[in-house]
Order: C-alpha cells, then sequence, then structure tokens
C-alpha cells in the first residue's frame, strides 16, 4: 500500500517519468523510517513497535513489550543504525532529483528538506530515556520550523 502512495505522489508532484519509481522508493522509505523514529514514544504508548527485528536483536533489545524495548540501553544503538539507512535514503532521494533534467518538484524537495532536517534533529537529540521523556514525540515541531524556506530557495540544499 504504502509503495502504491508513493508513486502516485511523484506523479502527483510532476517528477519526470524516468527516475519516478526509484525517487518514489528512496524519498518515502527515508521519510517513513524518519516518521518510525520520531514516532517512537506515541506508538508504544499504542502497544507498537515498528523497528526492525533485526536491528533490535543485534543490539540485544527485549521484543517482548514495546515499553521494555525503549528503556532498554541498546535502544539507542538500532535506532542509530535505522538513521544510516535512512539517510541513505535521503541520498539516493536527494541524487535522483539533481539528476531530474528541469528543476525538481517543489513538494518533492520540500519534503526531502523538512524530514531530513528532523531526522537530523532526532539524531542529535538521541535516543536514550524515549520511554520517560517522550522526546521521539517532540521531534514534530521539525515540521513547524521555518528553516527549511532557506534551504530550498538554492536547490540543491546543502546538508
Amino acid at each position: 500500500m504504502a509503495g502504491a502512495v508513493r508513486l502516485l505522489s511523484v506523479r502527483i508532484f510532476g517528477a519526470p517519468r524516468e527516475g519516478r519509481r526509484e525517487l518514489a522508493h528512496a524519498l518515502g522509505e527515508a521519510v517513513q523510517l524518519t516518521n518510525v523514529l520520531r514516532d517512537l514514544a506515541e506508538d508504544a504508548d499504542l502497544g507498537r513497535l515498528y523497528l526492525p527485528r533485526e536491528l533490535l536483536e543485534m543490539h540485544g533489545v527485549p521484543v517482548d513489550t514495546p515499553h521494555a524495548a525503549l528503556r532498554h540501553p541498546g535502544l539507542a544503538g538500532a535506532c542509530n543504525d535505522l538513521v544510516v539507512v535512512a539517510e541513505r535514503r535521503f541520498d539516493e532521494a536527494m541524487a535522483l532529483l539533481g539528476a531530474m533534467p528541469r528543476r525538481p518538484p517543489a513538494p518533492a524537495r520540500i519534503i526531502l528538506v523538512v524530514y531530513r532536517q528532523l531526522l537530523q534533529r532526532l539524531r542529535q537529540r538521541g535516543f536514550t530515556r524515549i520511554a520517560e521523556t517522550g522526546q521521539a514525540v517532540e521531534g514534530r515541531e521539525a515540521l513547524a520550523d521555518p528553516a527549511p524556506r532557506a534551504a530550498l530557495a538554492s536547490w540543491p540544499p546543502s546538508m
């Protein structure tokens, strides 16, 4: 389902046919992973945890309950590994946008800039003590940040 929404979105954004599918997958996955990291505490309160089981197991994080996972010291390592994956997908999306024959569509540029900055803020804030503070939810404030306007004024943005 998410893949279909991604493909439809880039088509609506006006992305050229060449590279559209790759852009949809790269940018869509990067945004989805950023949302997973942003919503850790909120999702745990709902009994959900969307971090990849492989990463949790690699860092010794228990998967019996979401709140137990959020309290585990290995959670930061699992989250930081997921940040690396998301950053790589943002890099791929940036390269695809940069290869477009004309200026990339504004919605795709805006999504890339805003969500990449959100991911950077989450990484800087860190992924410890999420269960106690709900700090990952605070990442939503980046979506209202006016700073992306400056980054969009000249393309590509410096990140």
